[in-house]
């Protein structure tokens, strides 16, 4: 690996982080399939059984390394699960416009 591409991994990871704060929504298509929409309206699908990922820099790289989505996945669920949860007991909770689509 060169020092580059040791810079550019790190960024990455970094911004994996923050996936939330950011802008991202994820939502669960199944049980394996996770899907990750953007602040500018793109969609991707993580795979997360065979860590995948749709999106154009996990194909670029051809799968040698995560991309942020594949990396963020997890801590994006939680962060939107602990929004949730602290806007219900602010009862000031806002669905997302698709979570509002599923409730009955």
């Amino acid at each position: 690996m060169t020092l580059d591409e040791a810079r550019l991994l790190a960024g990455v990871n970094e911004r994996s982080q923050h996936l939330f704060r950011d802008g991202y929504y994820a939502k669960r298509l199944d049980e394996y399939i996770v899907e990750i929409n953007t602040p500018d309206g793109e969609t991707y699908e993580v795979d997360t059984v065979f860590e995948t990922c749709s999106c154009p820099f996990y194909k670029a790289w051809q799968g040698r390394h995560d991309c942020k989505h594949l990396l963020g996945y997890p801590k994006l669920l939680g962060d939107q699960e602990q929004a949730r949860q602290r806007a219900m007991r602010e009862r000031t909770y806002s669905p997302h416009p698709e979570e509002e689509e599923a409730l009955p």
